[in-house]
């Protein structure tokens, strides 16, 4: 007993020794392998010198099938030897990460391709060289090949060796073994969406245009979708993408032949331009916000043939809680939401979570929500190989399948417009065709709308005192971002782009420029000056009409009875016809016709409109004319007449024919009683012929005394 007691330690300080021996040959291996490596482990970004690029592979394996790669090696010296090695599947997302570095490898399988000399290979055309690996189920293996028991995902290490036997550079992809037909349980929903972006700028006639690159990237989209029919995907347009490609006649094709080819697939209903939403909705544009989605909808009706789907929505940064609660109010109830955006889960995950949750809204409502997976679309631009960052995509996916291949689980995947071509070819591909042709393989992922990804995956819940729900996440959004002026001066633009269109009524569509160029000005991506460009040419088109109405400078006008017409001419230099409301207002004249004259002014011509007016009074007074909108909104012209009226008004006649029978009447008794008193005295009395004498009676100052009784 005492002698076993004894040895026990030295048991243990042995496998300690030991262990501390296996650690540092592990690091020295690593120290050793970083140094032989040139570059970042499993890719050839940043190289300089030799690389090996990935052009085509396999994306998937039947259990008796064959993983058939083919490689182009650049800047390899013929000298250099190719060696393939398939290792041990690896299970769950971190080893999978570690992988992709070529960390965490064991042993590879045994026997494997043989390694051969790139001067001996078969170059293909493009440069290539082919790699063939047969995969078994069961032993004994296939020349040159591997046993793979079952499914699973295997890293797959292709090195150029030099002569001297250091690594040249590596390419690290993956072999995907499926599950055999007898396998039960669902495949993994994988919801698609690929986005339509590029930066829409609006021509002097507001007709949206596209980059030459933008339009070559959408139009690459286009044909990828095109040229894989099958793929039931969600598309996520911007409506102002399709509008410019819709406008520019090069480009009308592609927009013909994606609306060929939307059966089995979902069209999301979205803003014509990107805007920042949760800004809007905390400015208070909760208006033109709706104005925005109804003239998405309607591009994507009149371009695309379709109705665009409101009840679904990707998530981005800008989307707040506030903004959430107005799109619900609109019909969203499902919502793709990137996972930084989710706060973290209320336990420990030991696998990625794909299952269905619910979000609250500002207003404390529920939306339904499922993760857009942010480190699966990383990988579709993680390395400078397209085509090996595809087959990482599907790798991946094969993985998260893996995790739990008996329940209903689904993923979201956002596809940008950025996405080089390559690499969407190969998810298109493989979503095509997701088992080799007359294999007993089963498949692992199913492509769907984001409709059926929200329909077959299972809803996460939780247990609350023996109650069960579904599970609420947090729910992560920036601040909203200050708009400063745009609100206000937006909407004043606004309501004089109304004005024109009442005003250019004649012509139906005329203002339909501006109002795509309003639209356009929305964009989050354009900064404040472009912005502010954008509604200078708004003012700009609107006045170069409103500028070419004119009216007589201030005139004179003399009316010589009660009732009269003044002359009014109103000239339209523009080319469009324009209807107008013509405003009349003065303290002296009444308006039998009414104040008001609605009427259509012909384009390049002068219109003549007899105002008929009656005088109050009689002198010099002012007409205002004001000539408008017809919704009063713009003022398109003002002129003054001074309107001089000496025609007697009534009361002033019956005054003036009052005053001249006083006058009369008064002359006459006047002269009657000077007639009177002619008649009383003698012609010959003194005091007629101005001579008379003073008499006795008269003082000396020709006043006679008084009389005295």
């Amino acid at each position: 007993m005492r002698s076993r007691r004894r040895e026990r330690p030295s048991i243990r300080l042995l496998a300690v020794w030991s262990s501390i021996l296996a650690i540092g040959i592990t690091m020295a291996g690593s120290v050793a392998l970083a140094q032989s490596s040139p570059a970042p482990v499993g890719s050839n970004e940043g190289r300089a010198g030799p690389t090996l690029t990935l052009v085509t592979q396999s994306a998937w394996v039947a259990p008796n099938g064959e993983l058939v790669l083919r490689i182009k090696p650049s800047a390899v010296a013929s000298t250099a030897v190719i060696r393939t090695q398939i290792y041990p599947e690896v299970d769950g997302r971190i080893r999978f990460e570690r992988s992709l570095r070529g960390e965490g490898l064991s042993s590879p399988l045994r026997p494997g391709p043989a390694p051969f000399a790139l001067a001996d290979a078969s170059i293909l055309t493009d440069g290539s060289v082919q790699i063939v690996v047969p995969v078994s189920r069961s032993a004994p293996a296939p020349e040159g090949g591997v046993v793979l028991t079952g499914p699973g995902v295997h890293p797959v290490m292709v090195s150029a060796i030099g002569p001297d036997g250091s690594e040249l550079t590596r390419l690290i992809t993956h072999l995907i073994r499926l599950p055999t037909t007898d396998t039960t349980g669902p495949s993994l929903a994988v919801g698609t969406i690929v986005a339509f972006d590029g930066q829409v700028r609006p021509t002097p006639d507001g007709i949206p245009t596209l980059s030459a690159d933008d339009t070559e990237r959408a139009t690459t989209q286009i044909d990828a979708l095109s040229t894989w029919p099958a793929v039931g995907l969600t598309i996520d347009p911007k409506p102002a993408v399709i509008a410019a490609l819709d406008a520019d006649p090069a480009s009308r094709p592609d927009v013909a032949s994606l609306r060929s080819h939307l059966a089995g697939r979902q069209v999301l209903g979205t803003s014509y331009a990107k805007v920042d939403t949760g800004a809007w909705v905390n400015a208070g544009l909760e208006p033109e916000l709706d104005d925005q989605l109804a003239a998405g909808s309607l591009v994507v009706s009149a371009a695309l043939g379709t109705t665009a789907d409101g009840r679904f929505g990707v998530a981005d940064p800008t989307l707040t809680p506030e903004a959430l609660a107005r799109l619900r109010a609109l019909g969203l109830d499902r919502l793709v939401i990137p996972t930084d955006q989710l706060g973290p889960l209320p336990d420990q995950q030991t696998v990625t979570f794909t299952e269905q949750f619910d979000i609250t809204d500002s207003s404390g409502q529920a939306i339904r929500g499922i993760t857009a997976d942010q480190a699966l679309a990383a990988r579709l631009r993680a390395t400078e190989d397209p085509v090996l960052n595809g087959h990482r995509v599907l790798a991946d996916l094969a993985v998260l399948y893996n995790d739990e291949p008996g329940i209903s689980r689904g993923v979201a995947l956002a596809v940008g417009s950025d996405l080089p071509p390559a690499t969407l070819e190969v998810l298109m591909a493989a979503f095509t065709v997701r088992t080799p042709t007359g294999s007993d393989a089963r498949a692992i992922v199913s492509p769907v709308t984001l409709d059926d990804l929200f329909r077959t995956t299972e809803t996460a819940t939780t247990v609350t005192r023996g109650r069960t729900t579904t599970l609420t996440r947090a729910y992560l959004s920036a601040p909203p971002a200050p708009l400063g002026a745009y609100p206000a001066r937006r909407r004043s633009i606004a309501r004089d782009v109304e004005g024109f269109r009442s005003l250019t009524e004649p012509m139906p569509g005329s203002a339909d420029g501006l109002d795509r160029m309003l639209l356009l000005a929305d964009a989050a991506d354009l900064s404040a000056e472009e912005r502010k460009g954008i509604l200078a040419q708004v003012d700009t088109r609107i006045e170069s009409v409103t500028d070419e109405i004119v009216a007589p400078l201030q005139q004179f006008v003399t009316l010589t009875s009660r009732s009269g017409k003044i002359p009014l001419n109103l000239e339209n230099r523009s080319a469009l016809p324009v209807r107008v409301h013509v405003m009349l207002a003065s303290p002296k004249l009444e308006f039998p016709d009414g104040d008001v004259i609605d009427t259509v002014l012909p384009a390049a011509t002068t219109t003549r409109l007899d105002v008929q007016v009656t005088t109050r009074a009689s002198g010099a007074f002012p007409l205002e004319v004001s000539v408008r909108s017809p919704d009063d909104v713009l003022e398109v012209a003002t002129t003054r007449f001074t309107v001089r009226s000496t025609a007697i008004s009534g009361a002033g006649l019956v005054l003036s024919i009052g005053a001249g029978l006083f006058l009369l009447v008064w002359w006459a008794r006047h002269f009657r009683k000077a007639r009177r008193a002619q008649k009383l005295v003698d012609s010959s009395h003194p005091t007629l012929s101005g001579h008379a004498p003073a008499t006795a009676t008269e003082d000396a100052e020709g006043y006679a005394p008084a009389h005295i009784d």
